[in-house]
């Protein structure tokens, strides 16, 4: 027993390193590359300006601190007077940047050292021979295979290292198996461990719901105040809903793990039989049912009291929604919206509007 716990300890030490290896590779700069591709490149190049200014050399001009708080929320700086995010601000246009709270600091400082990287990256000189610019490639090329086939060959000792360690858990249990058989008698109590782990599980699941609502509530809608007439009245229903729904989700999670652990099998007792019970059943029948009719009807309300108010000196806007932006298209003298056709939808004609082919 004692040569196969010191096997496991020695598996388990030989993972954590090659693990520590294989992040130890990982350098700020690459997560910040990452990150900026996913996040930036739709209004921002490093060289050019796109929709958003070019980005090179931008960590000599701000400071890492002040670049953390605009990018995470731009606005935010702006109104507090900052002179800096003003004279952007009013450089654009007053173009709103998109904020990015759901970044982490480091995350940010990531995608910092990466523009650092690549402002301080020397081009290639413009007379440089075809014979060397032929040998940079390949050597890049040869460095690049180099450290592909090098992280590869971890990936392939770590796989190996937990197929093994897997391996040797399965002999463990077998063992501990044939060793009760033997002395007529279970070595490890598994009811009991599923029990205490299905506890666990539900501890730490509600915990985690409740701590997501805390820390990630903020960056909600409901955070902000509601950008039109209606809005007010539909994050009324959304709330009574999900406080309701919350309340019969924590009780009925709390129960059901709990009863697992409470319950659990054991050879002392014997289990009930209890098939059914009408009254129970016509409980969570007949509540639910009339909490979900009453929130349709007043949903259905909210729709009839939204759609059937309209007022006809009101002046009719068509409103056209985009991931940076919003367009409009509004009436003439008549108060009545010009044909358009989706499929006109183009560089000059950005709204479609024309002669419509289906009528």
């Amino acid at each position: 027993m004692k040569i196969v716990t010191s096997v496991f300890k020695s598996l388990v030490l030989i993972t954590a390193i090659a693990s520590l290896t294989l992040t130890a590779k990982a350098q700020s700069a690459d997560e910040g590359k990452a990150l900026f591709e996913a996040n930036c490149t739709s209004c921002h190049a490093l060289n050019e300006k796109v929709v958003g200014p070019a980005l090179k050399n931008v960590h000599t001009k701000y400071d890492e601190a002040w670049l953390i708080k605009w990018i995470k929320n731009s606005q935010a700086l702006v109104k507090s007077g900052d002179a800096k995010a003003n004279a952007i601000y009013k450089e654009y246009n007053e173009s709103v940047m998109t904020s990015f709270e759901n970044l982490s600091d480091n995350q940010i400082k990531s995608i910092i050292a990466y523009i650092k990287q690549e402002s301080e990256t020397p081009s290639a000189p413009a007379t440089a021979s075809v014979a060397s610019s032929a040998t940079s490639v390949a050597t890049d090329e040869a460095a690049t295979e180099s450290s592909d086939s090098m992280v590869n060959s971890i990936n392939w000792l770590i796989v190996l290292i937990i197929v093994l360690l897997f391996i040797v858990v399965f002999f463990v249990f077998e063992i501990l198996g044939l060793v009760g058989d033997i002395q007529g008698k279970q070595v490890i109590n598994w009811n009991s461990i599923n029990a205490k782990l299905m506890l666990a599980f539900g501890v730490i699941g509600l915990g985690a719901t409740i701590w997501e609502f805390v820390v990630h509530g903020k960056l909600t809608v409901f955070n902000q105040e509601a950008a039109s007439e209606h809005g007010p009245e539909y994050d009324s229903m959304f709330m009574i809903t999900l406080i309701i729904t919350g309340i019969v989700f924590f009780i009925t999670q709390a129960l059901l793990f709990w009863y697992a652990y409470r319950y659990k099998h054991s050879d002392k007792r014997k289990a009930l039989y209890y098939p059914d019970n009408h009254k129970i059943e016509l409980l969570w029948t007949v509540i639910p049912a009339i909490v979900l009719t009453l929130l349709v009807v007043r949903g259905l309300k909210t729709w009839t009291d939204i759609t059937s108010k309209n007022d006809p000196n009101a002046r009719i806007i068509e409103i056209y929604g985009y991931q940076f932006g919003w367009n409009a298209r509004y009436a003439g003298d008549d108060n009545t919206l010009g044909r358009h056709d989706f499929r006109q939808i183009g560089v000059i004609n950005a709204l479609g509007v024309g002669q419509n082919p289906f009528e």
